[in-house]
């Protein structure tokens, strides 16, 4: 009869012998499957966070074009409406209107467009429907709308909305 001395070194050097090359085909695929899983999390998360970014730097853009048109409300008695989109390549000519008007002096990343409407009563054309500022539609009460959209190269648009009567801006979901 062995002692347990003698069976743990007669299994140690059967395990010695054993020649070892590396991993086993299914370890391999679970390492791979392991790794696929956490990739895709990892994309989900980091494409999650760059959009909310985005998003985020709009929402700044129609602020901005905001305060700049209750600065020239306040000096005008109404609020201003530009002739032109702002667009990252407007033509130098266009751009005095929105620096000196409506004090915007933002430079836009590429492929955003601004686009501002205003009025007094009428109808907003760039509102999404259910947020339409109050004053449209009735006499003497003046408004403003900001809708800033970005174009992405796959086709993707993200776009905020603004007008004077919201607490903060929205993203639009197309």
């Amino acid at each position: 009869m062995q002692t347990l001395s003698q069976h743990f070194a007669t299994f140690l050097k059967a395990a010695a012998r054993v020649d070892r090359r590396g991993m086993t085909l299914v370890e391999l695929m679970i390492v791979v499957a392991i790794v696929g899983v956490l990739a895709a999390i990892g994309g989900m998360s980091y494409s999650k966070y760059i959009r909310q970014g985005k998003v985020t730097q709009l929402k700044q853009y129609a602020m901005d074009v905001a305060r700049g048109q209750e600065q020239f409300r306040a000096r005008n008695n109404r609020y201003y409406q530009p002739a032109s989109d702002y667009t990252s390549n407007m033509a130098d000519s266009d751009r005095p209107e929105w620096n000196n008007l409506l004090e915007f002096n933002s430079n836009v990343a590429q492929g955003i467009t601004i686009i501002v409407e205003a009025d007094i009563g009428g109808n907003c054309t760039i509102c999404p429907a259910g947020a339409e500022p109050l004053g449209t539609g009735a006499e003497n009460n003046p408004w403003f709308a900001v809708l800033v959209t970005q174009e992405e190269l796959g086709g993707d648009a993200y776009q905020a909305f603004f007008s004077n009567d919201m607490p903060e801006p929205i993203e639009l979901v197309p």
